[in-house]
């Protein structure tokens, strides 16, 4: 069964005007929910940034880093792995190293997960709103979103133009949780 994140949405009938604003929160049952992430999952994690620097290091075309002190981030983001609760907040924290560089071709791509996890919904912007513009039949998110819905906030985060693709960044490729 998939489930949603907390979602703060304004349907949008096809004739005109608005709906009431609703909440919909979606539980997760324990085997959906990430798990702690133990001592070998922080090493791995570490292994990942130290890779990433390594690789940042040798192949990335500015010596200057883009006028980054590649090797003092890499020390404050290291230190960071060590209060990653996940696999998701440990992958967030090396695609944050990473962003430091402020290149669209430099991001990191976090392994494959052992089960693929598909959202019940898509979303997309129009002109700076977010909108549900599918849903899938049988889901969760079948009962609770329609096509056209506005959507406002994800999670507890406000859904706007400017964080759009980190967003979904974060919660399809670095932590996907099922219902997204």
């Amino acid at each position: 069964m998939n489930t949603l994140p907390m979602m703060h949405c304004r349907s949008l009938p096809a004739i005109a005007g608005f709906f009431a604003c609703s909440f919909f929160a979606g539980t997760v049952s324990g085997a959906q929910q990430q798990q702690t992430l133990s001592n070998d999952g922080r090493a791995e994690i570490s292994e990942m940034l130290r890779d990433a620097r390594d690789e940042v290091k040798k192949h990335y075309y500015d010596q200057k880093f883009n006028n980054l002190d590649l090797d003092a981030r890499y020390r404050e983001y290291s230190a960071r792995v060590a209060a990653a609760h996940s696999n998701g907040d440990g992958f967030r924290i090396v695609a944050a190293f990473l962003s430091g560089l402020q290149d669209s071709h430099t991001y990191f791509v976090p392994p494959q997960h052992a089960a693929r996890v598909e959202p019940g919904y898509r979303l997309a912007l129009v002109g700076d709103s977010c909108f549900v513009t599918r849903v899938r039949p049988g889901t969760d998110a079948a009962s609770k979103l329609r096509p056209g819905d506005q959507v406002l906030k994800l999670d507890g985060y406000d859904v706007n133009r400017a964080d759009f693709h980190d967003m979904q960044y974060y919660f399809l490729v670095l932590a996907p949780q099922s219902g997204f």
